[in-house]
């Protein structure tokens, strides 16, 4: 450890431009030293409505940004669990986050009710069934086109 940093840069038309660089000293650091630096940056920069980062800010990070810094934070939804992975040497098997939202009661157009399980799944809404044996099977729902009318 010692030698990874965090780096906050920007794009114009000129290219990237470096606002901040800082040494990330110990295993695990790398959130609050990307915080540390969003916070000393932030009143810099008037203006800035969100950033973009890598799966190591987590949701207390997320909740700071929008509370105390005013700005949103868009990143991939960090595994429930990742078995190996790059860093490994292999391609490791990855395993999603899945938390219940809601359930609802939807008419289908026979007339017929049915409950629908609701869940975010790997930051995407999907509909839990379940398989002959019991188990829950995600199945992701598809987006419809959305048609704009004066």
């Amino acid at each position: 450890m010692g030698d990874e940093f965090v780096a906050v840069a920007t794009r114009s038309d000129q290219g990237r431009v470096i606002l901040d660089v800082e040494q990330v000293a110990s295993a695990g650091g790398e959130a609050a030293v990307a915080m540390d630096c969003f916070a000393r940056l932030l009143p810099l920069v008037p203006g800035t409505l969100g950033l973009v980062y890598d799966g190591a800010l987590r949701g207390a990070h997320h909740q700071r940004l929008l509370r105390e810094l005013g700005v949103l934070c868009v990143n991939r939804v960090a595994a429930a669990e990742n078995r190996g992975g790059l860093r490994s040497g292999w391609r490791g098997v990855r395993i999603e986050k899945s938390s219940h939202i809601e359930d609802r009661l939807v008419t289908l157009p026979d007339g017929r009710e049915v409950t629908v399980r609701l869940f975010a799944r790997a930051g995407a809404i999907v509909i839990s069934e379940f398989s002959e044996m019991g188990e829950s099977r995600f199945g992701r729902l598809r987006r419809k086109p959305c048609i704009a009318t004066r």
